[in-house]
């Protein structure tokens, strides 16, 4: 074979695969990217957090979903065990834990990953500890943000479960409703967080991978920190007076 039978062979032989190429199977295409959901109302939050040797002023712009936040206030009345109406310390569990993780109104909701995004990113710019990122978070849901209100007064039922969005739409609640909330916000952010009940209080409580040089309790094997939700200026591990360590019963949020 001559030079230029083998170069013409060659060039029949490319020819040939770029058409089998062609014509072979399309590579499958991407799915589209998800549509952003429907915003059609904003909250600002504004407040103060203290490192102890830094004070930093803070403002959160988030959208809210109005149709989310209409269906978790329908729901809320319309499930078992009811949200308004609790036999025991169980079904207290029960629904916070179902609430933490629902997909509209909990930790998965777009408004709650807006708010933990924005906690995340002061804290990677700042530089703040894992335990300084826990009190920012806290500082949150605690009066600055979170105004404490008696469910008989901010809603005419004496028992009202709030969903994580409900409270932060509705800038107001009672223990139960802002530890559920701050229980979402820690889930997100991937903290080992446990919704915690006592007698007429509800809290949470933090497991911790730093080394600290107390706990108070160990649960699970783990190391727990217990973090109020209500009045202001409460860090993790501080625990207020009118609180008895054991008389606290934790469920961790589990997936």
């Amino acid at each position: 074979m001559s030079l230029f039978e083998f170069a013409l062979t060659l060039a029949l032989l490319a020819s040939l695969l770029e058409v089998v190429t062609r014509v072979g199977p399309s590579p499958p295409r991407r799915p589209p990217p998800p549509s952003p959901p429907p915003v059609d109302e904003w909250k600002e939050f504004r407040w103060e957090f203290s490192t102890g040797l830094e004070r930093h002023a803070l403002k959160c712009r988030i959208g809210i979903r109005s149709e989310a936040y209409a269906s978790a206030r329908e729901r809320l009345r319309d499930t078992s065990p009811s949200k308004i109406a609790l036999r025991s310390d169980e079904d207290g569990f029960e629904i916070a834990i179902e609430e933490v993780l629902d997909e509209e109104a909990g930790a998965p909701a777009p408004e709650i990953g807006e708010i933990v995004g924005f906690l995340t990113g002061v804290a990677d710019e700042k530089g703040f500890s894992n335990y300084q990122l826990a009190n920012l978070i806290l500082s949150f849901v605690q009066e600055q943000c979170i105004r404490y209100s008696y469910d008989e007064d901010s809603t005419g039922f004496i028992e009202y479960f709030r969903f994580p969005l409900e409270t932060v739409v509705d800038e107001t609640g009672d223990c139960d409703c802002k530890a559920i909330l701050a229980c979402a916000l820690f889930h997100r952010a991937r903290f080992r967080v446990a919704f915690a009940l006592m007698p007429g209080h509800a809290a949470l409580a933090l497991a911790s991978e730093e080394v600290l040089p107390f706990a108070n309790w160990i649960y699970k094997g783990r190391r727990w920190y217990y973090c109020e939700a209500t009045g202001d200026g409460w860090e993790a591990g501080a625990i207020p007076p009118s609180v008895r360590k054991h008389s606290v019963d934790l469920r961790e949020i589990e997936e």
